[in-house]
């Protein structure tokens, strides 16, 4: 019997790019995505303030890596948290894994393993990772002291605050 396939209804938004930024407000983020996306980081945390568009920035660098013909994996956690964390299982195949809100599974210990456990496998398979957090990586509120040790290696790069005249 063949395995069936769960579609979830995920989507990012397609409506905006990484051009679509004010370049000089986002030049350290925009610097951190570009060495990303050439390989010379192989992880990146983005991090602000609620408002401050780390979700639209994530959905802009999927949305041009998806343009430009690469592969790229948008998981929006706390819409998935609820979930079985073996839906994490096999995304190391993917060369760009995105992780959108990563504190939204803090304090779920099946989702925090399985989170460590894909860090792990990326690694070995030679992937990226970027996430996106409300603190910088070594605030989280993470539970499993090995996965908040391997997220806090990462590049991580604070968006600006929310301005409604930079914007």
């Amino acid at each position: 019997m063949p395995e069936e396939q769960l579609l979830l209804p995920l989507q990012g938004r397609s409506d905006i790019t990484l051009a679509d930024l004010p370049a000089r407000a986002f030049a350290p983020v925009l610097s951190a995505l570009a060495q990303l996306r050439a390989g010379q980081l192989g992880e990146v945390c983005i991090w602000g303030a609620p408002g401050a568009g780390r979700s639209l920035l994530l959905s802009a660098f999927v949305s041009d890596v998806a343009r430009d013909a690469g592969q790229a994996v948008l998981l929006p956690l706390r819409q998935v948290v609820f979930m079985p964390p073996e839906m994490l299982d096999g995304l190391e195949s993917c060369p760009l894994i995105v992780l959108d809100d990563i504190e939204a599974v803090a304090g779920w210990p099946a989702w925090e393993e399985g989170l460590f456990n894909l860090y792990n496998r990326l690694q070995a398979s030679g992937g990226r990772l970027l996430f996106s957090a409300c603190t910088p990586p070594s605030g989280l509120p993470l539970q499993l002291p090995d996965l908040r040790s391997r997220l806090a290696r990462a590049s991580a790069h604070a968006l600006p605050a929310p301005d409604d005249d930079v914007l």
